[in-house]
């Protein structure tokens, strides 16, 4: 998938950087997305099956100040990666038992699982 660029691309230092700082370490797919892609726009609205909201941007590593995109966030054990139309957000587990899988969350509710990996969650984008 091609998006349209919110940030410069990554290096692997600079990734290594980030996780060092955030005192985490991304799962493997996310890893492989920031170093193709730092973030970024569809070409086109593109749904996630089983949601009536359109995802609306994925998040560049870090904040994009001439876009007013927001970087990616994290908790305790998500890495929050993308937006959608709603107001929710789209998060992979970072560690324990969840490490690798894909959530939705919307205001303050409890995460949704939607798929076992970033891969995973990329097959369920229509658009």
């Amino acid at each position: 998938m091609r998006l349209e660029p919110l940030a410069p691309a990554l290096t692997e230092a600079e990734l290594r950087a980030f996780e060092a700082g955030a005192r985490l370490k991304l799962p493997q797919g996310l890893r492989d997305f920031y170093l193709a892609q730092n973030g970024g726009l569809p070409p086109a609205p593109m749904a996630v099956q089983g949601h009536a909201a359109d995802l609306e941007f994925f998040c560049p590593l870090v904040p994009a100040p001439r876009t007013g995109v927001p970087g990616v966030d994290h908790d305790a054990e998500t890495v929050w990666f993308a937006r959608d139309s709603a107001a929710g957000r789209y998060g992979i587990g970072h560690r324990g038992p969840g490490a690798g899988r894909v959530v939705w969350q919307t205001g303050r509710d409890a995460p949704r699982p939607l798929a076992e990996s970033l891969a995973g969650f990329l097959n369920l984008l229509e658009g």
